[in-house]
């Protein structure tokens, strides 16, 4: 992989007037594209209870999908919203969840996901989710991309 630094300038060279969900849609498309990833999610927990999850932009293979909830249980995102902190499955991602029937149907290898954290009174504002159809290569580059590009997203959206 590439200089992380020329990659992370590389996804964040966008129109900095555009609004929060237009800023996050390139965002997301410009991960996917520069770190050739099927589908790259943000986020946000509904609610304090952290038992789901509610995208605020989904890209799959450089397409924006409409939004939707899902439930945190049987998720590799549970991990990362639960500790807080990175959560990576390089490769077997549906063997460690045998029953998320939405990995399924998505016909993905793996994930990397990191959280997003903004000054909020629990300190946590969101997730960013890298969920590939492939094996990932580099996790520990990878992860400090994630890492951040979620700085990135949280310095940026008033919203989330």
């Amino acid at each position: 992989m590439e200089n992380i630094q020329a990659v992370v300038d590389n996804i964040v060279d966008i129109d900095q007037n555009l609004n929060d969900v237009d800023y996050l849609k390139v965002f997301a498309k410009n991960i996917s594209e520069n770190l050739n990833i099927k589908f790259v999610l943000i986020g946000h927990p509904v609610g304090d209870s952290y038992k789901e999850v509610q995208t605020d932009v989904v890209c799959a293979g450089g397409e924006y999908l409409d939004n939707f909830i899902y439930d945190l249980d049987n998720t590799p995102c549970n991990k990362v919203l639960c500790d807080q902190k990175a959560c990576a499955h390089e490769n077997k991602l549906t063997d460690a969840f045998p029953t998320n029937e939405l990995l399924k149907q998505m016909g993905v290898e793996s994930y990397l996901g990191v959280p997003i954290f903004k000054a909020k009174e629990n300190g946590m504002s969101g997730i960013l989710a890298l969920i590939d159809d492939k094996p990932i290569e580099k996790t520990k580059s990878l992860s400090a991309i994630a890492e951040a590009l979620a700085l990135k997203v949280a310095s940026k959206m008033k919203s989330l």
